[in-house]
């Protein structure tokens, strides 16, 4: 995998290895999270009862880690296919390189598939953080998966790599 100083970067090229993008949700989502949290830690120290701040802490922390699970993803595409993991490390999505018809690079729009997250629709399934760039993978069999990723340049380079592994994967014809 390209990495730079320990951590994934950005592709470089469609023939690396491995190429990774992190995607994050926008602004908004960050500063909605974070004001649950200072609100819920304000209801529960102004209650000044100690059952209120034990009661809210759990719930405070399960809205927290799946707003981390569902505010980021990481894309990951290889030999293997494209990955895709919530919030950095849990696997969600995966197509695998036979099941790859081609991919491309697009511009998304969260409402074109639902809305923001992990959406199933009849447009296909998608992981949508954002509006902005976007990956979609076209399969043999199914309908489309649809991630968004970090920028366009990403989203270009991925969807090259995709394609070239689909073309190799491919039953030649005779």
């Amino acid at each position: 995998m390209s990495t730079m100083n320990g951590r994934p970067r950005t592709p470089a090229s469609p023939t690396d290895a491995s190429l990774c993008s992190i995607a994050r949700a926008g602004l908004w989502f960050q500063l909605l999270l974070g004001g649950i949290v200072v609100f819920v830690l304000v209801v529960a120290l102004l209650a000044k009862d100690p059952f209120a701040l034990w009661s809210l802490l759990p719930t405070t922390a399960i809205m927290v880690l799946a707003g981390w699970w569902f505010g980021s993803g990481r894309i990951v595409v290889d030999e293997a296919g494209v990955r895709v993991y919530g919030g950095g490390v849990l696997k969600m999505l995966e197509v695998k390189t036979a099941d790859i018809a081609s991919a491309e690079a697009k511009e998304i729009s969260p409402l074109e598939y639902g809305g923001w997250g992990l959406r199933i629709s009849g447009a296909g399934t998608a992981f949508i953080l954002k509006r902005g760039p976007g990956l979609v993978v076209n399969r043999t069999k199914g309908a489309p998966r649809i991630y968004s990723v970090a920028s366009t340049s990403d989203a270009e380079l991925m969807a090259a790599r995709l394609n070239a592994l689909a073309a190799r994967s491919a039953p030649s014809a005779k």
